[in-house]
This record gives C-alpha cells, sequence and structure tokens, in this order.
C-alpha cells in the first residue's frame, strides 16, 4: 500500500510547476514559466544584476529552498549578491538605473568600483548614468541632506564622471 502512495506523490510532483529539478550544470532541468506574484514570467528572460552588471538567463538567478522557489528573492550567479526580484525583473533604463543605484544606501561599499564602471561603459550606459547621478546628487545638496552615508567615494566618482566626459568630447571630436 505504501509504494502505491509514494507512486501517487511522485506523479503528483512530476507535474507540479514549483517542484525545481536541477541539472548538473545548476541549470533547470525543462524550461517553462514560473508563476511569481500571480504573473507568470518566463525562465529563460534575459536579465542584469545591477551589481556586476552581468546578463544571465532569469532561471539563473532564482534561489530554491525546502519550500520551492523564492517568490520574493534572487542571487546572482556571477557576483553572489542577494537582492530583491523585483529589482532583477525591472527593465532598466539608464536614468532609472541611476535613480536605483543613488537611493541604495551603502552601493558602492557592496561593489568594486573600477570594475563596475567599466561595465557600465561596456554597457553604454556610462554618459546617460553619470549625467542623471550628478543631477540628483546636486538636488540632494541643494536641499542640504547629508550624502556621506550614501556615497562610497565621492572623489573617485567625480574623477570617473569628469574622465568620461572628456571620452565623449575626444570622440565627438575624433568623428567630426
Amino acid at each position: 500500500m505504501s509504494s502505491k502512495r509514494k507512486y501517487l506523490r511522485e506523479q503528483l510532483a512530476e507535474g507540479d510547476i514549483s517542484q525545481a529539478r536541477f541539472t548538473a550544470a545548476g541549470d533547470f532541468q525543462r524550461k517553462g514559466q514560473i508563476k511569481i506574484a500571480a504573473s507568470e514570467i518566463p525562465l529563460d528572460k534575459e536579465v542584469f544584476c545591477p551589481f556586476c552588471l552581468k546578463t544571465n538567463r532569469l532561471q539563473r538567478f532564482l534561489i530554491s529552498g525546502k519550500k520551492g522557489i523564492s517568490q520574493s528573492r534572487a542571487e546572482c550567479p556571477e557576483c553572489h549578491s542577494g537582492m530583491l526580484l523585483r529589482t532583477v525583473l525591472k527593465d532598466w533604463a539608464p536614468q532609472s538605473f541611476a535613480e536605483w543605484v543613488f537611493n541604495y544606501k551603502g552601493f558602492f561599499r557592496k561593489v568594486d568600483f573600477e570594475v563596475w564602471k567599466k561595465a557600465l561603459s561596456e554597457k553604454g550606459w556610462a554618459q546617460s548614468f553619470w549625467d542623471r547621478y550628478k543631477q540628483l546628487k546636486a538636488d540632494k545638496q541643494e536641499f542640504g541632506v547629508s550624502e556621506s552615508e550614501n556615497t562610497h567615494s565621492e572623489s573617485e566618482i567625480d574623477e570617473a564622471y569628469e574622465a568620461m566626459c572628456r571620452n565623449s568630447e575626444k570622440e565627438a571630436a575624433g568623428s567630426a
């Protein structure tokens, strides 16, 4: 009798989408969709980590535990930074990403600034990102709010912004 119950449980688990099966490489065995907050999201959707700016499939970011796949947390497969799943699923523009970074307390302490800055340039977001970030920084200073809690190294950020501006001016002069 117990073998019949075991068989029925196995058959039920096979059809259950919340059951995660992994290959030796850590990928899901079957592709499909996962239901998160009453909406279905394809597991092969390309998303990127805001901390290392590496792009990967959503299924690589999902965290599986005793109760199944986490509905709110994600982890980058490259840098292993934890984050909210809604952060990974957001469709970012450089300006909205700059706002998120600016408002993230301790962001520049969590990332390797030189590597992150290079990845931002390779993504093609450097100019618009730093323009928006500087605008937010100026607005915050205008209202007299202390920003020491939010920044890693102001001089590094200022130097990176100025270097990026000089490079874009050189490129514009070279193409003219």
